[in-house]
Order: structure tokens, then C-alpha cells, then sequence
């Protein structure tokens, strides 16, 4: 008569164990989530200001080379129309121009040195754009998984509820069936004398 009574009570009280654990683990999930997205928003923040520099840099930089090629385009006229023989292989080699001054080679050199740092400068960012961008996408796969099992253990966390409600009832049916059952026992059992 106490089996099945023991056997809802333990099964009810299964029941609780498994809710408290998946509540537990409910919260957790939910922790990382609000940290993820907190590291997120983050990195969104970095590549934002990292794009706002370069095109600070770039802005500078087509300045620079503005009056550069200004000044190239005087210096070229001047080569052009002292070395006519030489205007050929200066055209392969516009960069760097004819070495006949001093103050030209510096000047050429220096250029190129900047041109060469910005274009390694803009892959670098270029890379690190595409791997911000590939974080970003990762993150938001993850997130979508996350999601996924957030609404799978929601979904349980009701099932089990709804399960631990179900057992509820069925104690308190069995209980009132006992208590019906004593309340009525001794009244109809024969008396000995």
C-alpha cells in the first residue's frame, strides 16, 4: 500500500533533482551568453575605430602623395626636356625618376618608403578586418547555437514542469483515495469482542 506512495514521492522527487539541475545549468548558459555577447559588442567597437583610423591614414597619406606627384610632374618636365633620350626607361621607372640630383633621390626614396609602409600597413588592416570579420561570423554561429539550445532547455525545463505537475496531482489523488479508504475502513470492519 506504501510502495506506489514511496515510489511518487521518489519519482517526484527525481523529478525536482532534474529541474533544479537544468535550472542550473539554464543560468550558466545564460551567463556565458551575456558575456559573449559583452566580448562581442566589444570587438564590434575595435573594428569600428580601426576603420575610422585608416581612413584617417589614408586621407593623410593621399595628401602626401598629391604633392608628391605635383612636385614629380614638375621635375619630370624638367628631366623630359633635358634628358629626351633617357624619358623611356625613366617611364618603367617613374617612382624613382632619373638620379641626377641629390635632393631628388632623397626625396624618391623617402616616398617609396612611406608607399611601402602604407600598402603594409593597409594589409595588415586589410587581415585583421577579415579575421574581425570572420570572429564576427563565428559569433554569431555560436550565438545562433546557443540560441538553438536555449530554446531546446526551455523547452524541457516545460516538459518537466508540466511532468512534476502531472505527478503532483496524482499524489494528491492517491492521498485523497487513502484518506477515503481509512475514513471508511474502520467503520465497516467487523468489531471483535
Amino acid at each position: 500500500m506504501f510502495s506506489p506512495v514511496l515510489g511518487i514521492i521518489g519519482a517526484g522527487g527525481f523529478g525536482w533533482l532534474e529541474y533544479t539541475s537544468l535550472s542550473g545549468k539554464h543560468q550558466a548558459l545564460q551567463t556565458r551568453f551575456d558575456a559573449l555577447e559583452s566580448r562581442l559588442s566589444n570587438t564590434d567597437e575595435s573594428v569600428t575605430q580601426s576603420g575610422a583610423a585608416l581612413q584617417i591614414k589614408l586621407g593623410r597619406q593621399g595628401d602626401e602623395l598629391k604633392k608628391h606627384w605635383k612636385e614629380i610632374k614638375k621635375l619630370w618636365g624638367v628631366t623630359n626636356d633635358i634628358n629626351k633620350g633617357k624619358i623611356e626607361k625613366n617611364q618603367k621607372d617613374i617612382s624613382f625618376l632619373a638620379s641626377k640630383r641629390q635632393a631628388l633621390e632623397t626625396a624618391v626614396a623617402k616616398d617609396s618608403k612611406s608607399l611601402k609602409a602604407l600598402s603594409g600597413n593597409y594589409l595588415g588592416i586589410s587581415a585583421d578586418l577579415d579575421a574581425a570579420n570572420e570572429n564576427m561570423r563565428s559569433y554569431a554561429d555560436g550565438l545562433n547555437r546557443l540560441n538553438n539550445s536555449l530554446s531546446r532547455i526551455d523547452s524541457e525545463l516545460k516538459s518537466n514542469a508540466e511532468a512534476v505537475e502531472s505527478m503532483e496531482a496524482f499524489r494528491r489523488q492517491i492521498n485523497q483515495k487513502i484518506y477515503a479508504l481509512e475514513q471508511t475502513a474502520p467503520a465497516s470492519a467487523p468489531s471483535t469482542n
